[in-house]
């Protein structure tokens, strides 16, 4: 959890639940949402259950979950460690979920059981140097590339990640 994020009463419960109903699952999510300062509801992120029927490599299109919410199996964790270059600051859970994603399901629960909250000073907002930009979705994008369980989950689809990938960098730039 991020120090400035809110952790609903029902959090533990419902990641418990979802581990009781899959057999030993290696990773679970729940939905969270996005709240103003002023605790003004922004969104609300729980439609994972259409994402998946939509598509099974629903990551493709983008990062639909908040570190808050997701919880991964200890010996899953252990062997898939969080990357923590500083370079890569917003995107590496994405990219870790993206690595996640190849080698397991994801089970999730649309239960609210977390707040983010949005204000100034989150790290995606502040992200306004171009140079730290460029570097930020550079190194995402080799990390992902140079992942061949990535590169093969996602098949044709790949390159798609990739492109939406400069294509959000061409546009925040």
């Amino acid at each position: 959890f991020d120090s400035d994020d809110e952790m609903l009463p029902n959090h533990v419960a419902a990641l418990k639940e979802l581990v009781d109903q899959n057999n030993k699952p290696e990773v679970v999510a729940t939905s969270f949402m996005i709240k103003s300062e002023n605790n003004i509801l922004k969104a609300t992120k729980n439609k994972f259950s259409k994402l998946q029927k939509k598509r099974k490599n629903f990551l493709i299109e983008g990062n639909y979950f908040s570190c808050n919410s997701v919880s991964v199996r200890k010996d899953v964790a252990l062997l898939n460690p969080f990357v923590e270059d500083r370079k890569l600051s917003v995107s590496e859970d994405y990219e870790l979920w993206l690595r996640l994603s190849a080698q397991f399901p994801f089970h999730t629960s649309s239960v609210i059981t977390s707040y983010l909250i949005q204000h100034g000073q989150r790290s995606v907002n502040t992200m306004l140097n171009a140079q730290k930009l460029e570097t930020r979705f550079t190194t995402f994008i080799q990390l992902v590339s140079d992942n061949k369980q990535i590169k093969e989950y996602f098949g044709k689809d790949f390159n798609y990640l990739i492109m939406k990938n400069y294509l959000l960098l061409a546009l925040e730039l």
